[in-house]
């Protein structure tokens, strides 16, 4: 495990998802992790020759920093705790992803009660971060406003109403920080289909052709 999660952490992010499910099943791992195991294992032997492709902006005169972000709802049978995944392009080039370093951390530290929720909180932990990659952008005379893919309309609304429903009431006030940036134009959200959601395969294990489609978007070629 340790040498996958370095693997995951450094060059093929495609991993991720996987491999932060096994990382929790290593106190008492049962004969099924260990099959699992095997598998991520021949993925990367008929894998070996990809590589996270690092290319020039078509338009020298603009920056772009681009993010999607995407959770997978009570996706731990054990405690119902969504797992939170996000991607972020600099210029079209992959810069950083949701780590498998820290494990608890990509597990959400509530239980949501709807997919919404589960979504309201990823996004809240991905426009942490990228305040962080602006104001390190600024210092070097790079002033970009990023802009954050979301699948999911209904956390976008909730991002954009300023009263809080009965419904949404429980939700830790830290995760409404990100209304704070939204009303002072510093990030902006727009929708993306579930079909184009590239963060889609750092939360769950997808099918084949899924997986291909968006391993292609990280710019794994």
């Amino acid at each position: 495990m340790g040498a996958l999660l370095y693997i995951a952490n450094n060059t093929q992010p495609d991993i991720s998802a996987s491999v932060s499910i096994l990382a929790q099943k290593v106190t008492n791992p049962m004969k099924r992790d260990w099959i699992e195991v095997q598998r991520v294992f021949r993925y990367l032997k008929n894998t070996i020759d990809l590589k996270l492709q690092i290319k020039s902006s078509p338009d020298q005169s603009t920056d772009h920093l681009i993010a999607y972000v995407d959770a997978d709802w009570g996706s731990n049978l054990i405690d119902r705790k969504s797992n939170s995944g996000y991607c972020v392009f600099l210029n079209g080039n992959l810069m950083t992803w949701s780590s498998t370093k820290k494990i608890k951390e990509k597990k959400q530290k509530c239980v949501s009660l709807s997919s919404t929720e589960a979504e309201y909180v990823a996004l809240t932990e991905l426009t942490t971060e990228l305040e962080w990659y602006t104001r390190l952008l600024s210092e070097i005379g790079v002033n970009v406003t990023p802009i954050i893919f979301e699948d999911n309309q209904s956390c976008i609304k909730l991002t954009k109403n300023d009263q809080l429903k009965k419904r949404t009431k429980h939700i830790d006030t830290k995760y409404h920080y990100i209304r704070d940036l939204v009303n002072k134009n510093k990030i902006n959200i727009k929708y993306l289909p579930s079909e184009d959601m590239i963060a889609d395969i750092l939360t769950k294990p997808l099918d084949k052709i899924k997986l291909r489609k968006f391993r292609k978007g990280l710019g794994l070629i």
